[in-house]
This record gives structure tokens, C-alpha cells and sequence, in this order.
């Protein structure tokens, strides 16, 4: 009798703690889609559009979507928690908790469905093309006609755009270029984070040292920083780990235990993937492995996107150049 009351306590212990991590996830989400409305007519002053101006900019950063993109070789590799990640696989999901007694996410680490990292599987991709850079203001500017970032600056990452908005920036600049631009799956993104069939097997893209690669809490100094600093990774791609998250094509689910190939994620979901870990962010949040999720309508201060195309685009991209 001793033993059933003390396994009716851990019972009701996993339940309770259960129903607090599920409460804080909802209030953390209802949070995620009033934040981007926390001042709204300063984003609207910001979003006027300015297509004369847009044309003149496009002139002369045009062709640096086509230039700007790196050639990604297609191979297999394992994707989500992969030994070199350690214990941060765990403890990287319950980082962004509230303020709660440590003893709180321990419990939480061990009991609920953590780590969504998990389980590691292999997955197998086609050759594509991601871009060398996030998309910067002054690319956004060229093809939507306004700058709806905080941080001001040609050559800063654009913020404050939605997954939906970047699919209308994506079907602008695709009519301008005639090309297939779009955002990339959440498996291009970690391979290509990871270096590729180059990969070292680095933490963060590009290093084990989150301060060689990474902007990042402890070093972001309140603002965004311009695109290409910081080192690059094994397939000379930059900011892969820090600076601004990045949205991806995928709506967010767990991952199997199977082997895919070529996968572009859940039929459907209410959450979209994002990627990268930005200035706000902890040292966890900069992992390869490390994804995140929000409402595809949320805008945010430190989150962007960079570009993707399959690798038959490029080449046709060039044969019309020439």
C-alpha cells in the first residue's frame, strides 16, 4: 500500500507538471501574437511604400540574389540531436521557461515529451542553393518598397517580417528575376548549417566556440549587426548561428524515426519553423540543431529569413546572363 501512495504521488507530480508547462506554453504563444502589435502605427510609418525609390534600389542590388547564393552538394546526414549537441538538446528547450525553481525544469526535462530535437534520423537531400547571407533591408527595400526593421541600416538583416510576408516578398522577387526563389526546407537549413558534406561536426555553424560565429546574448549589444560578420562556415555561409533567427518553409511537428528524403515538413500545422537563434538568445539557442516555432503571422524584432532554390534554377539563371 506504501508503494501504490508513492507511485499515486509521482503519477499526479508528472501530471501537475505536466499541466503547468502546457499552461506556459500557451500564455508563451499568446504572447508571440501580440508582440509583433506592440506598435503598430510606428510599423505602419515604417511598411509606406515607396516603389520609385524601390526601382532605383533595385538597380543596383539586383543581381545580388543570384550572387549571393551558395551551391549546397546533396548527401545524407543526421539530423536533430547529434552527439556533438551533448546534454543542450535537453536543456536548450526549457531555456526559454519562465523564471521558475531550477528544480521546475529539471523535472520538466526529464518527464515531459523534451527535446524536440529528437529523435536524431537520417535524412537525405537533393543539391540546392541557400543563401550566403540573410536578406538585408536594403533587398527587401528593392523589391517591396518599404524597410520595416528597427535596425536601420543598408546592410542589417530585415526584421520585423512574417512568414507570411516574406511568401509575398518571395513571389515579387521571383516576378522581377523569373527565377524560384523561396525559403528553405527546415532540413536544407540544418544541413546547410551543419556545412554540408563539408561538415566538421561544429556545435554551432561553423565553430564550437559560440563566440567566433555568433552574435548572441552576451555579445549582440541590443541591436542587429550587419550581415557577414562574424566567421563563416565549412560552405563560407554566414550568421547561420546567431544575429536574427530565421524563418523556414516547414510548419512545425515532431520528427520520426525514419529515414526521409528530400522532406519539406507537415501538411499543416499552426505553428511555421524558425531557425538560428538571434540576439536575445542564450548560447542553446545558436545550435544547428536548435528550432523553434511561431504563428506564421508573427513579426519580430530580431527574426528574418535568407533565401533557397534548387540547384537547376542557378543554372538557368546563368545561361540567361550570358
Amino acid at each position: 500500500m506504501k508503494y501504490m501512495r508513492r507511485i499515486g504521488c509521482i503519477v499526479a507530480l508528472i501530471f501537475l507538471t505536466a499541466c503547468v508547462y502546457k499552461t506556459l506554453v500557451l500564455l508563451d504563444n499568446r504572447r508571440d501574437k501580440l508582440i509583433y502589435a506592440k506598435d503598430e502605427q510606428l510599423r505602419v510609418e515604417r511598411e509606406m511604400i515607396d516603389m520609385a525609390e524601390a526601382e532605383r534600389v533595385w538597380k543596383e542590388v539586383g543581381e545580388s540574389f543570384k550572387n549571393d547564393m551558395v551551391f549546397v552538394q546533396g548527401g545524407t546526414f543526421t539530423m536533430g540531436c547529434t552527439p556533438e549537441q551533448e546534454k543542450d538538446c535537453l536543456w536548450g528547450q526549457v531555456e526559454s521557461l519562465p523564471r521558475l525553481p531550477l528544480i521546475f525544469h529539471w523535472l520538466a526535462g526529464r518527464i515531459l515529451p523534451f527535446p524536440n530535437e529528437k529523435p536524431a534520423h537520417k535524412v537525405t537531400l537533393s543539391d540546392f542553393y541557400i543563401g550566403k547571407y540573410e536578406v538585408t533591408q536594403t533587398q527587401w527595400l528593392a523589391v517591396m518598397g518599404n524597410k520595416p526593421s528597427d535596425f536601420e541600416g543598408d546592410n542589417m538583416p530585415v526584421t520585423y517580417v512574417s512568414w507570411h510576408d516574406i511568401q509575398e516578398f518571395i513571389v515579387r522577387l521571383n516576378e522581377k528575376t523569373g527565377g524560384n526563389y523561396r525559403l528553405p526546407t527546415e532540413a536544407e537549413w540544418e544541413y546547410a548549417a551543419r556545412g554540408g558534406n563539408q561538415s566538421l561536426g561544429y556545435k554551432y555553424s561553423g565553430s564550437n566556440d559560440v563566440e567566433d560565429v555568433a552574435w548572441y546574448k552576451y555579445n549582440y549589444g541590443g541591436t542587429a549587426h550587419p550581415v557577414g560578420t562574424k566567421k563563416a562556415n565549412e560552405l563560407g555561409i554566414y550568421n547561420m548561428s546567431g544575429n536574427v533567427s530565421e524563418w523556414v518553409n516547414d510548419w512545425y511537428g515532431n520528427y520520426g524515426i525514419n529515414s526521409q528524403t528530400d522532406p519539406d515538413g507537415n501538411s499543416k500545422g499552426m505553428y511555421r519553423v524558425a531557425r538560428g537563434g538571434g540576439g536575445y538568445h542564450g548560447a542553446s539557442w545558436m545550435r544547428v540543431s536548435d528550432r523553434r516555432s511561431n504563428v506564421p503571422g508573427g513579426a519580430y524584432k530580431l527574426r528574418g529569413f535568407r533565401l533557397a532554390h534548387s540547384s537547376e534554377l542557378q543554372r538557368m539563371l546563368v545561361k540567361n546572363s550570358n
